[in-house]
């Protein structure tokens, strides 16, 4: 197998896991989109979603020898390059942020994220991405399709002059700073997160069954968001070396690469294969790590099959049995904490990192409430109410 069917097997799996398991995810996260966790996986999964199809061709073009295809059309070419080119960096900035809040939640567990600031940087940052992935039609040069990387993008050489301040400046602006300046936040998340949750013990040895399990589930999510870090780290650091050669010595990089990397094997792979890799390995760890989205994908097909078995059969019994297949009889609720019905006084633990529009807990009681008898269903606290 050469290296071009090599990537394309690759490139094929990761679009389809990246598009349709990603897609299935949706669900769970939707439900429990008033956590600020939630929210952020929405995003990413939004995200991952866009990249896996805006390369979706990838896998095609490397079976053909890379010819151009679809991608003689310069608007649908333009359309796959600006959806790429915003859903990769955005994604960088998503992870770098979820790991942040989470890190956050572990230092200072009461600690609330402002929902206004947050907001703001945001949307700051997908407006100055809308004018990265528009800057090459400012100059009148759309985007087009380069053989050799196989993807659709923009040249700076065709806007400006190379070598120079502008085009050194537009460099950094456009590939390198996106991708850079979130790494620093995400390593250093991830190293906190790591060293926090090895050393740490359970915040609530010894507590109340309330408290064990709030901590429990607390560092339970802890140890899926650094995953997903340690996997996003893994596959795009070689990257961020890359891009830091040209930041230092462009000239230096472009011969030493041009000399040894001709066909630029290396740099598809770095971009768009891990990115890729990348897209289609996260719904994998939400599949292992989360309760949640397992239910939801078995729900989701469960519903497939029946509908496709009783459009199959047409008889009453199919229809029955789709109709009784609802999301409440087979979604298991958040996890949950076995509490036997006697007098107990659990204080409910203030979700770590949830939006909040006032000020931070303030005095010894502030954001505590008691749960009442009326929140034990069948000798159960469910994880909406302590998580």
């Amino acid at each position: 197998m050469g290296v071009n069917a090599f990537y394309g097997v690759i490139g094929a799996l990761c679009c389809l896991s990246g598009i349709f398991l990603n897609l299935f995810s949706i669900p769970a996260f939707y439900k429990g989109r008033r956590h600020i966790s939630n929210k952020f996986y929405l995003l990413m999964v939004v995200c991952d979603v866009t990249t896996s199809i805006s390369q979706l061709l990838f896998p095609y073009f490397r079976f053909n020898g890379n010819s151009a295809g679809p991608f003689d059309n310069a608007i649908f070419c333009s359309i796959m390059g600006v959806s790429y080119s915003m859903s990769s960096h955005l994604s960088v900035l998503f992870v770098a942020l979820q790991s942040i809040i989470r890190t956050t939640s572990l230092v200072w567990p009461f600690h609330r994220i402002r929902r206004t600031p947050l907001i703001v940087f945001i949307v700051m940052s997908v407006m100055s991405e809308v004018c990265i992935a528009i800057l090459p039609f400012m100059y009148g040069k759309p985007y087009k399709y380069y053989e050799k990387v196989t993807s659709c993008n923009f040249s700076l050489q065709e806007i400006t002059t190379p070598h120079t301040l502008t085009y050194h400046v537009l460099l950094a602006v456009t590939g390198v700073i996106p991708i850079l300046w979130p790494a620093i936040p995400i390593v250093v998340s991830c190293l906190a997160s790591v060293f926090i949750l090895v050393v740490r013990k359970s915040d609530s040895v010894g507590g109340t069954a309330c408290e064990e399990h709030t901590s429990r589930y607390k560092r339970s999510a802890s140890i899926t968001i650094t995953i997903i870090t340690i996997v996003y780290i893994v596959l795009n650091v070689p990257y961020w070396i890359y891009l830091s050669m040209f930041l230092v010595n462009f000239t230096g990089a472009s011969e030493y690469f041009g000399r040894n990397d001709p066909d630029n094997l290396l740099y598809t792979f770095f971009n768009p294969v891990s990115i890729l890799l990348n897209a289609g390995l996260n719904p994998i760890v939400y599949i292992i790590r989360m309760r949640k989205v397992r239910k939801s994908i078995t729900w989701l097909l469960g519903n497939v099959y029946y509908g496709a078995l009783s459009a199959i059969r047409g008889s009453t019994s199919s229809q029955g049995a789709a109709a009784s297949l609802t999301q409440d009889s087979i979604v298991v609720k958040e996890p949950s904490v076995v509490v036997r019905m006697k007098r107990i006084s659990c204080p409910a633990v203030v979700q770590p990192g949830r939006f909040s529009r006032g000020n931070n807990l303030s005095g010894s009681t502030a954001g505590f409430k008691k749960l009442s008898m009326a929140s034990f269903t069948s000798g159960s606290v469910t994880g909406s109410e302590i998580s």
